[in-house]
């Protein structure tokens, strides 16, 4: 990742490109995109998964593009038992 710290933790967030054209994007359950936080200078060409950077990367809570074949971690949303919201993280 150009111009990203070594140490830049990034998951996985169930966004991906879409057909060929650059700015179409959808979530993983197929849901079009209808709210964007990237980060300067993404997405880049060529990279198809879109990441959010937490800790070491300067872009906390900001997203980046990446090549979809490169081994990723992958955070969750999901609806707990008590009517709210969960997340979860998992290493590749």
């Amino acid at each position: 990742m150009a111009g990203m710290s070594s140490t830049a933790t990034c998951d996985w967030i169930g966004l991906h490109q879409v057909g060929s054209f650059e700015l179409s994007w959808a979530w993983y359950d197929g849901t079009p995109l209808n709210y964007t936080n990237w980060s300067p200078n993404f997405p880049q060409e060529g990279h198809r998964c879109a990441q959010i950077c937490h800790s070491g990367s300067g872009l906390q809570g900001k997203w980046i593009s990446t090549n979809c074949v490169d081994p990723m971690s992958v955070s969750c949303e999901y609806p707990d038992s008590n009517g709210g919201i969960s997340t979860t993280a998992r290493a590749p």
